[in-house]
């Protein structure tokens, strides 16, 4: 099966959300699952997971394609003109990736991207990570 699960995370949220207001916090959320979602395949899925989190499920997708699609992404949050919400406002995702393995269930599939992104954030933020 070629599935990858990817776990995203908008950085310094509660940055944004201290330094800009909730209000705006609130419409960062949206914009960022607009742009995932227009960024994403038909028959890809992407969801909100709570706070600041997204996940996504790359279907058909071997695992260098579902890293491309996490930097494709990336590179869209980061450079998407921000400014019409707030002034000097930057926003960036970190991604934590994994492919499908043997044995798989839903749960060893999100562990493992989670470890990823732990990587992600701890190697500077604003990048992907596959585990």
């Amino acid at each position: 099966e070629n599935l990858s699960f990817a776990m995203a995370d908008i950085d310094y949220f509660k940055a944004i959300n201290d330094g800009y207001s909730h209000l705006i916090g609130d419409e960062v959320l949206r914009v960022v699952g607009c742009l995932i979602r227009h960024g994403m395949r038909s028959g890809d899925m992407a969801a909100r997971i709570g706070g600041e989190e997204f996940a996504l499920v790359f279907d058909r997708s071997h695992e260098k394609a579902a890293m491309d699609a996490c930097e494709r992404l990336r590179v869209t949050i980061q450079t998407y003109d921000w400014s019409g919400l707030a002034q000097g406002l930057q926003v960036t995702l970190s991604f934590g990736l994994s492919h499908v393995l043997p044995g798989d269930d839903l749960t060893s599939m999100m562990s493992r991207a989670d470890k990823a992104l732990y990587r992600a954030k701890h190697f500077g933020r604003n990048r992907v990570e596959k585990n």
